[in-house]
């Protein structure tokens, strides 16, 4: 039992002990796909989607012996490291630094990483106002999202397969979350859009965000 990570574990699987997976398998991104990542001082990125979200994972997978002063590695990271995501504007959430942006699909953020380092970064195309980030406490927290969108009335619908920390990106604060007919505190972020509320992990959610 002394050999399992119970916190990594709990990024990576729902409550139901089902696993958040990406749709494809990953693949490097091609600013990294001619580079020795293990010697030369380039970030490894891997892409992957969710439906029409993106995630990337960056690694700094230099190695040097323990004599050796270890070095940091810049980078950086974009939509447009995953070629197929469709989209011109994107919120952002970065999984280590607990971070969320928004931006064009040709903007680029600055990243470090120490040696042995990482960062997973989601991407998800903002509609009408509104970027749903999924779950801030999964490493794939786009991969929770089952279904979002605007509903005539004005209301933004948001289907979940678990509850836990959910991250959507909003250009205005709204005036309620509601999960069934149930209020839900929540956090609105005003300099970075970021709203933020948590639900019981009990299993599929569903939360409609009314202005």
């Amino acid at each position: 039992i002394d050999g399992h990570n119970f916190a990594l574990l709990r990024k990576l699987v729902l409550s139901d002990g089902s696993v958040l997976r990406a749709d494809q398998p990953g693949r490097p991104t091609r600013d990294c796909l001619f580079a020795d990542v293990t010697r030369e001082p380039v970030l490894l990125k891997i892409f992957n989607y969710n439906s029409d979200c993106a995630v990337i994972g960056l690694f700094n997978a230099n190695y040097h012996a323990a004599e050796t002063a270890r070095v940091a590695i810049a980078g950086t990271v974009s939509p447009a490291d995953a070629p197929d995501l469709a989209g011109d504007e994107f919120a952002a959430f970065a999984q280590q630094a607990n971070r969320v942006w928004q931006g064009r699909r040709t903007d680029r953020e600055a990243m470090q990483l120490a040696e042995g380092g990482w960062e997973i970064v989601s991407y998800a195309p903002v509609d009408h106002g509104a970027a749903v980030l999924g779950l801030a406490d999964k490493l794939n927290g786009t991969g929770a999202i089952m279904a979002k969108g605007w509903h005539v009335d004005g209301a933004y619908a948001i289907t979940l397969r678990d509850g836990g920390e959910v991250v959507v990106w909003t250009e205005k604060p709204p005036r309620s979350v509601m999960e069934d007919d149930r209020a839900v505190g929540f956090h609105h972020d005003a300099a970075t859009g970021r709203l933020s509320f948590t639900l019981p992990p009990t299993g599929p959610k569903s939360v409609l965000l009314r202005w």
